[in-house]
């Protein structure tokens, strides 16, 4: 591990991907496609250059990554005209409704096949469809990971007849042993906290290694969405504590270096009508119980409402040592709750948290916590009577 640290710290191709990390990657694959063709099969492997002429590649274009333009071979004009999109992720998360939009046809083109990158998958599936909203017919989206997109870099190059790659193969070798070792070492930091929803490690090495490769928010985003592959390979089991009415939400973002983490009910429809929202977010070491309402509510009446049912109206936050909240689980809270939104007009949001530690985040033991507080959330719903 000491030497692959070493190796990306001493890389100058990787340290001038660090800027814009997605974009980097596009601009690679998209030179490599303009200077040999062959090298769409990186991601799309069933091309066929005998059937399909590349016109061009696109990036960043109507927000797609990349597009490859295509033409079938005896044609011209604008007949018989497609497309691939390729969505690079490595620094951000897989988005189903972000592929869901993405499937259209786009002017005269067709759009043939999707493909979406990552270090690893964290949606349900590697191959998913949608419906194209201009033809209506199916489209297949399939996830290519780095580790092969870089195995399949390296064969094409060195078996490649274009002068440019040829000259620049000792680069694209580079190239492709960057991504082996990233991969490498976010496998290895992803393997110490397996099935955990814990991000440190044994160790002040652990993330001050990742820190100092600037690779640290890859890991948390990765270590947070294993558990939310998790979650909603049970998501049944939470649907069936949905009152009605509401419906339940999972999700996953980032905030101040945090993966933040959440399950709850609400009935939110926009921001100007009055509704509930409650359940549970896990933001980095904190467990949390939440409400938000829009932004007519005040962050202490809120707790009011919900105290005692959901909030710990207990909870001596004046204690300066060992404090507990939820009966016996330890906090850092200092004051009787936390919240933010207030004053903006838009919404409020109130939560009180725990403080998780390695032994108390194993996925088993939250599933069972979060089964918990939203049956409990189900039952003040139901008393609310909305």
């Amino acid at each position: 591990m000491k030497t692959r640290i070493e190796f990306l710290k001493n890389s100058l191709l990787f340290q001038m991907s660090l800027g814009s990390r997605e974009l980097y990657h596009s601009n690679v694959w998209a030179w490599l496609i303009e200077n040999d063709s062959d090298f769409v099969k990186v991601f799309f492997p069933d091309f066929q250059k005998e059937v399909y002429t590349v016109l061009g590649v696109s990036r960043e274009c109507k927000h797609r990554d990349i597009i490859i333009w295509l033409q079938k071979t005896g044609y011209k004009g604008k007949k018989e005209k497609y497309f691939y999109v390729i969505e690079n992720k490595i620094k951000s998360l897989q988005q189903e409704d972000q592929l869901k939009n993405y499937t259209e046809n786009l002017w005269e083109s067709t759009l043939l096949q999707g493909t979406i990158t990552g270090i690893e998958n964290n949606l349900e599936k590697d191959r998913i469809s949608f419906e194209n909203k201009s033809t209506k017919e199916q489209v297949v989206w399939e996830f290519v990971g780095y580790a092969t997109i870089s195995k399949r870099i390296r064969e094409l190059a060195q078996s490649s007849t274009s002068k440019v790659i040829k000259l620049h193969l000792s680069q694209i070798k580079e190239y492709c042993d960057i991504i082996n070792t990233l991969y490498d070492i976010l496998n290895e930091a992803l393997s110490k906290n397996k099935d955990f929803v814990w991000y440190w490690g044994n160790s002040d090495n652990f993330t001050k290694e990742l820190r100092d490769l600037r690779i640290e928010d890859m890991y948390i985003k990765l270590q947070g969405s294993r558990f939310i592959r998790y979650i909603k390979s049970r998501e049944e089991l939470l649907k069936k504590l949905c009152p009605i009415g509401f419906r339940l939400e999972i999700g996953q973002s980032f905030h101040n270096g945090k993966a933040t983490i959440d399950m709850r009910f609400t009935n939110w429809k926009d921001k100007h009508c009055d509704y509930l929202t409650i359940g549970v977010q896990i933001e980095g070491g904190q467990y949390r119980l939440l409400v938000q309402k829009n932004g007519k509510h005040r962050g202490k009446e809120i707790f009011e409402e919900f105290k005692g049912a959901w909030f710990d109206a207990n909870f001596n936050y004046l204690q300066k040592e060992c404090r507990t909240i939820f009966g016996e689980k330890k906090t850092s809270m200092r004051k009787l709750f936390d919240s933010y939104g207030e004053g903006s007009g838009d919404y409020i949001f109130v939560y009180q948290y725990y403080n998780l530690t390695k032994e108390n985040s194993r996925y088993e033991i939250l599933l069972e916590e979060i089964q918990k507080d939203l049956t409990k959330a189900k039952k003040i719903i139901e008393q609310i009577n909305f």
